[in-house]
């Protein structure tokens, strides 16, 4: 397989820090407009991880040479607060398979580093959503 090539890894990097430029979004959304208190608390938690991880995703792509462009902040008003929170479920899950894809072509050692802790946390992340919307 080898490692990825730059231009294949700023692509990788820059549709990892989209969905989490929207996971942020949503989560902070579904946060505000919650009224189940564990809900809100849980998906308050994914907005701030969120948040964290686009600096990070952010700084390495400028580093890399390219430009991590913050998508417009448009507010969003969920309709139907169990459906925007299994979306967060959803996008987070993509998001684990596509790090798992590509951690082990990463050369770089603080990448590398940053991207596995963000699919561990990611990971931890799922199985606390799981308990959440499977109400144990």
């Amino acid at each position: 397989m080898g490692y990825a090539a730059l231009d294949e890894l700023l692509t990788a990097l820059k549709g990892l820090h989209k969905l989490k430029c929207v996971g942020r979004r949503l989560a902070s959304a579904v946060a505000e407009s919650a009224d189940d208190p564990k809900l809100a608390q849980l998906v308050a938690i994914h907005s701030e991880e969120d948040a964290h991880w686009v600096v990070v995703l952010s700084r390495h792509i400028q580093r890399l040479g390219g430009s991590a462009d913050l998508l417009e902040s448009k507010s969003l008003k969920p309709d139907d607060l169990c459906k925007s929170a299994i979306d967060i479920h959803r996008l987070r899950s993509r998001l684990v398979v596509r790090l798992e894809a590509l951690v082990p072509r990463v050369r770089d050692d603080a990448l590398h580093a940053d991207l596995v802790e963000m699919a561990l946390k990611d990971r931890a992340s799922i199985a606390r959503a799981e308990q959440c919307l499977c109400g144990t």
